[in-house]
Parts: structure tokens; sequence; C-alpha cells
């Protein structure tokens, strides 16, 4: 038996933003939003590595690899989104303000920038820097070899050999080691891979629920268009409760907590709606 909604369980007061919000650990917040096929995650300090569960809050020095079938999407809490392809490892280094610094080891990437915040993506050939919003795509082949791709936007890149500026529909191939070199060149092409993270940035447009909440608050948003709906509750207001939910079913059921350094203890929601009720 299904619950259409489940009315006031997951009401929030829109100017009340506590939780991970409202740590000193860093300044900015991300998540796992998106799992497909086998995914681990490494958290920092720990040498075992886990099954990757939806919603995990991410800190500096965790760690996200995808298996063979696996693809992984990490959300910022400012909006900006980084996918991983199949056989792809990253490590979160940094969520400072005004710069998320992040490792790519080895695999596929594609990185879409929504704000200001600028971002350094480091790999074993060279460190790249995004001067403004746009859509950039980073592949690290084994050897350390890497090719940058500027979709849209302006990107810095830089070694010892190197300090180059890449623009909107140019490649960068760097290889790695000490005798680096490099290549630039006119860059179009599209495919699968491409096509998957446009269709992925339209999932994430959310309408309805972005009216209802404080500017700073991205990621998650659109999930509530997708699994629930906004109710007005006398004396309280605007509310969000989620649509087809089981009988019997309570908040803080479907999930479990987890110790993460400097928050404490931290619920992960299994549910895909689950990061903004939990957190704000």
């Amino acid at each position: 038996m299904k619950r259409r909604w489940f009315p006031l369980l997951l009401a929030f007061l829109l100017s009340s933003i506590p939780g991970l919000a409202g740590s000193d650990y860093d300044s900015r917040i991300a998540r796992l939003s998106y799992l497909e096929g086998h995914v681990s995650f490494q958290h920092a300090k720990d040498v075992d590595w886990s099954a990757a569960s939806i919603n995990t809050p991410l800190q500096p020095a965790d760690r996200i690899y995808t298996g063979e079938d696996g693809r992984a999407e990490i959300q910022f809490d400012e909006g900006s989104v980084l996918r991983l392809a199949e056989k792809t490892d990253v490590e979160i280094l940094s969520l400072s303000e005004d710069l998320i610094q992040l490792r790519i080891l080895v695999g596929l990437t594609t990185l879409t920038v929504e704000s200001s915040a600028g971002f350094e993506i480091n790999t074993p050939a060279a460190a790249f820097n995004t001067i403004r919003k746009g859509v950039y795509r980073f592949d690290v082949l084994e050897n350390g070899d890497a090719d940058a791709i500027v979709r849209k936007g302006l990107l810095d890149a830089a070694n010892n050999n190197l300090s180059r500026r890449v623009e909107s529909g140019e490649v960068l191939h760097v290889t790695a080691g000490e005798q680096s070199t490099h290549t630039v060149a006119r860059y179009d092409s599209r495919d699968q891979w491409d096509e998957w993270n446009d269709r992925r940035n339209a999932d994430l447009t959310a309408y309805e629920s972005r009216k209802y909440l404080p500017d700073h608050v991205s990621a998650g948003v659109s999930e509530l268009d997708r699994y629930g709906r906004w109710v007005d509750v006398d004396e309280y207001g605007p509310a969000w409760v989620p649509l087809n939910v089981d009988a019997g079913w309570s908040p803080y059921w479907v999930g479990r907590w987890v110790y993460r350094p400097f928050w404490g203890w931290t619920w992960v929601s299994y549910e895909p709606w689950g990061w903004v009720p939990y957190h704000y």
C-alpha cells in the first residue's frame, strides 16, 4: 500500500539552515547525487573501500572510483556538478569558498561549472583551473597523459613546462613526465558521454521548488520537484512533502547514520530526494 503523500513530516522552515549547512569545516558541501553500476567510496584516511551510497556527503581526501559498468555524479552546493564515467578515480582535495580542488587519477569526467567558484583539476600531467562558468571534459589515461576539452568556458593549464589558456571549442593534450609536451587543436566532436551529460544537466533543472528555497540551496533541489510537491500549511507556510511513500513511513527510516569528522553523526538517506530535507 502506498500513501500519495505524507504531510508535514519533512516540512522545514525555509529560514532555518541547520545541519551540514552550518558546518565550520571548510565552507562548501558536496554529495554523491547519482550512482549507476558499481561505484566504490573511500573515506578520508581509511584504507578500505566500500560500496558508495546515494546522498553521501563528501569531504576533502574522500575518493570515488567507478567500476567497468559504473557512473557517478558529485553535486556541489553552489550548483556545479562533476560526472565520472566508468573506471574513473577522483579525489576531493578541498572545498573552500572560492576554490574547489579535485584530483583525477585516471578516467573520464565532465565538470559543469554553474557559479563564480573556481575549480582546480589536478592530473598527473598538469593542473587545470576554470576561469568562468562552462562545461569542461577531462580524460586522464593510465599512463598519466591528459586531454582537457573546453565545451564552453575558459581554462588555464599549467605544469613545469606549460602555461597555456584553453578556449571554448579547443582540446589540450598534455603528456605526463618531466619532459612533458602539449598540443592544442580545435575540437567539436560529440559522443554518447557528452549526450548523457546534457541529459543529466536537463534533469537537474528545477522549477517549482526553486521559488521556495534560498538562493544558496542548489544541491538536491531538482529531486524535490520529481519526488514530491509543495503544500501550504496554515500558520506555517510552504512545506514540501514526498509522494508515493510506503504506509508507515517516517523520516530517518530509509538510510543510515554515518560518522564524518567535523560534522559528527550524519544521516545518509537512500531516498533520491533525501538530501535537502535532512541537511537544510
